[in-house]
């Protein structure tokens, strides 16, 4: 969606920045998948009898999380400065 928003306004040398902002998203979508699973896991945890297993699904959600972070963050900063 960024990509797509942002394809028509940038110069014909800056297309290399497209394939970084493509990558950024997708990096962010990825987080943002898991954080969304782990609110619907928590949403529909109270109504499930498996403690055990909801605390192992959120603490692997919680990793998750982190990991898809720092990648995110890591292509964020390989975006290459136009100013």
């Amino acid at each position: 969606m960024l990509a797509g928003l942002l394809a028509p306004v940038l110069e014909r040398g800056h297309w290399h920045t497209l394939a970084h902002l493509v990558a950024a998203e997708a990096a962010l979508a990825r987080l943002h998948d898991v954080l969304a699973s782990e609110a619907v896991l928590r949403r529909v945890a109270p109504g499930l009898n498996a403690k055990s297993a909801v605390d192992e699904a959120v603490r692997w959600l919680n990793k998750a999380a982190r990991d898809e972070a720092r990648a995110a963050v890591k292509c964020l900063r390989s975006l290459p400065h136009l100013v």
